[in-house]
């Protein structure tokens, strides 16, 4: 028989339990969004970090924004209800690394700038690596005296490309290797950066970096697909803006990788895919599974694999809509090793639906224990014949309330 208390006596209980100052109980108050003001006075940490996360109250936040633990600064950055004034305080604690975690997350420029002049370089670095701060600021980190904060401007897509250009002449590989993966770079920067004399193996590095830039050259693209280094033909087959034409050319690659690469590249057309799938080789027919442009028409010859790993990965390809794929289920509906591997894996609703009205108990319960299963269909599940299918269903029901319970707490 459960025991009712009044509400005087829950409130002795719960102060009774705040001045125990047990860590565990004190935790659970905290996260129910209870006595707030007076568990953000705790001795121990780990409580104030969970007011800090859980607090509405801006009040509150900025009291703890002097706070010098790290845990407690990012969960006050990662709280909805931060504002910039509260960030303003927290950029001044005298934790550097709880002001380089306000450099990191912060939008606000006045901010960034008051951090770009930080006494400690790496706060200095992470304000070089917000693409959030102005590009006067990044010009004028680009010419800072350690060359960890200078790859960080090298590496920001809202660096300005006059000083990309000035690191192009940076001493030091970092900051050229940091220049060639940026989006941002162009490709006369590219082409220049080629011509960058470095050792070999450092030569050969940035030369893998430049291939996987969108911004190469029609001529560079070529240049990369023809290497006789197959890493640079592997790095030009990953590229997002390879032309379609020579990608045909290295899907008759001799090395696996670079065929692989061709295999997920979206911008591969469904002849050259058609021609990979020919090869019937295990990997290759995986890559084509997660190509976000696999044509509808493939998709028979891809189940034909019967793979695991394949039939997993194609049933969780956003690209391929619902209705293409549940004639499929229904087709090899009697085979419990297909429709189990599915069940476990998918993370489609209109699936995991169908298959909860599965003959077989055991994929019921895969579907009863998978996290993308509707709510709706647990619900139902609650019912089943199966005890197992009743408790997995059960479990994440009490899962999801809970979690929607603190989600609640804490938006009030």
């Amino acid at each position: 028989m459960t025991e009712k208390y009044s509400n005087e006596q829950l409130e002795m209980l719960i102060q009774s339990i705040i001045e125990s100052e047990n860590p565990s109980a004190l935790a659970i108050i905290a996260e129910q969004g209870f006595y707030h003001e007076q568990l953000m006075m705790s001795e121990n940490e780990h409580i104030r970090a969970i007011v800090a996360k859980y607090t509405d109250n801006v009040k509150f936040l900025k009291a703890l924004a002097t706070d010098t633990d790290i845990n407690i600064c990012k969960n006050i950055l990662n709280n909805s209800n931060c504002t910039h004034e509260v960030e303003e305080i927290l950029a001044q604690n005298s934790n550097p690394y709880c002001r380089s975690e306000v450099a990191k997350k912060t939008n606000n420029q006045d901010i960034l700038r008051y951090l770009a002049k930080d006494k400690d370089w790496w706060v200095q670095c992470k304000v070089a690596e917000n693409e959030k701060t102005p590009p006067d600021v990044l010009d004028e980190l680009s010419k800072h005296i350690k060359w960890e904060v200078r790859e960080e401007v090298a590496k920001n897509a809202s660096t300005a490309e006059d000083t990309l250009e000035t690191l192009l002449f940076d001493k030091e590989d970092e900051v050229c290797f940091a220049l060639a993966l940026n989006i941002r770079t162009s490709t006369s920067i590219l082409e220049r950066l080629m011509e960058k004399k470095m050792s070999t193996q450092d030569k050969r590095e940035l030369c893998i970096l430049i291939a996987m830039n969108p911004n190469l050259s029609e001529e560079l693209f070529k240049q990369f697909a023809k290497s006789p280094d197959y890493r640079l033909r592997e790095a030009v087959a990953s590229n997002e803006n390879i032309p379609a034409n020579l990608l045909s050319v290295l899907a008759r690659d001799n090395r696996n990788d670079v065929r692989m690469n061709v295999a997920c590249n979206k911008n591969t057309d469904a002849k050259t895919l058609d021609f990979l799938l020919e090869e019937k080789d295990y990997l290759i027919t995986s890559a084509i599974a997660r190509n976000p442009n696999l044509p509808i028409d493939l998709l028979p010859k891809i189940l034909k694999v019967n793979v695991r790993l394949i039939d997993s990965t194609i049933f969780n390809n956003s690209q391929i809509p619902d209705k293409e794929l549940l004639p499929v289920i229904k087709e090899r509906w009697d085979d419990i090793d297909f429709i189990y591997n599915i069940a476990e894996y998918s993370n489609r609703a209109a699936i995991l639906t169908a298959l909860a009205k599965h003959e077989s108990k055991s994929v019921r319960c895969v579907v009863s224990n998978n996290s993308n299963t509707p709510t709706a269909v647990l619900k139902e599940m609650k019912n089943d014949v199966c005890n197992t299918v009743q408790q997995n269903a059960n479990r994440q029901l009490e899962n999801r309330a809970i979690k929607e319970r603190k989600t609640a707490a804490k938006e009030r």
